[in-house]
């Protein structure tokens, strides 16, 4: 009797939050663009659309289009094997809240799949526009801000971060292990191989 009414308790908690909008997400990918973390980089295949641009033994890079943007991605290895995903947009705009508005969509995007973001900052090291929603994308070029969401189950991560520097602003979309996990900012102007939700 007491399992029966167990039951009925549970299955009316799963309405209620089904009613409620708040059923689990998806679950964090176990790898990036549908390759499980520890594979060897020698087994990756990019498919049409996307494009591969390079190869070698520690990553892939490509482009694809991301949240209707241009994108580029990268597999990152360790002793050959996958380790790390990236996506990355770069491209100069003229009005730098375009950037803000990308991340904004992405972020969007990966909270409608995966849920709300574990922590979501806008990390300042510069006041000055602090406050001004209408100048965040002036305060991510001027390197004042960072801004950075992240989806961390205890296995897996998937970090959303903007980030200015010289001008330049890059919108990355990392995924990782949490084992592996460091806080490496990747930038606009790094000279490694740099890459979809």
């Amino acid at each position: 009797m007491m399992k029966g009414m167990f039951m009925k308790a549970s299955l009316l908690v799963v309405i209620v939050l089904s009613g409620a909008g708040l059923v689990a997400a998806d679950a964090l990918p176990d790898g990036f663009r549908g390759v499980r973390w520890g594979a060897p980089l020698a087994t990756v295949t990019v498919t049409a659309p996307d494009k591969e641009l390079s190869r070698s033994a520690t990553a892939i890079s490509g482009s694809c289009v991301l949240a209707e943007r241009p994108f580029r991605f990268v597999y990152l290895g360790k002793d050959g094997r996958l380790g790390r995903g990236l996506y990355i947009h770069d491209e100069h705009h003229v009005d730098s809240n375009v950037d803000v508005a990308i991340f904004d969509e992405l972020k969007k995007i990966l909270t409608e799949k995966y849920g709300p973001p574990t922590t979501n900052d806008e990390l300042w090291s510069n006041e000055l526009f602090k406050g001004d929603k209408s100048k965040l994308g002036t305060a991510l070029a001027v390197e004042a801000v960072v801004l950075r969401a992240q989806w961390n189950d205890g296995h897996n991560y998937i970090t959303l971060q903007a980030k200015g520097k010289n001008i330049n602003i890059a919108v990355t979309v990392a995924y990782g292990k949490v084992a592996e996990l460091t806080d490496e900012v990747v930038s606009a102007d790094d000279s490694a191989d740099r890459s979809k939700l």
